[in-house]
């Protein structure tokens, strides 16, 4: 994941030119909030994603986000809801929990 201004930029080994998405970020909050645009594979909008609201911490070079599994509602701490016993997803909506750590000296992508 790279952040430039307003827009991350996801990639992986099977795919270096990764997609892109917007970013809106307001620090000010106790739970500082994001908000994660659509997605953009090749410069085109993909109609699948509509972005997520979510909240982050950001503690040295250890990036926290969670945002909420149905792109709605915004979380209002971090946790997660364990699957039911059968595997099924019991519908919580904040059930995603990234974390990330800075890498440095590294050229995006490789």
């Amino acid at each position: 994941m790279e952040i430039k201004g307003e827009q991350i930029t996801w990639r992986s080994a099977a795919n270096r030119d990764g997609f892109q998405t917007a970013l809106k970020v307001n620090p000010s909050k106790q739970s500082k909030e994001f908000d994660l645009g659509p997605i953009h594979i090749s410069g085109k909008r993909q109609e699948y994603s509509t972005g997520s609201p979510g909240i982050y911490e950001l503690k040295g070079d250890t990036l926290r986000v969670c945002y909420g599994g149905d792109g709605t509602q915004r979380p209002k701490e971090f946790k997660t809801t364990p699957r039911n016993p059968d595997g099924s997803d019991p519908g919580d909506p904040y059930e995603r929990i990234l974390v990330f750590e800075r890498v440095k000296d590294k050229e995006p992508g490789k």
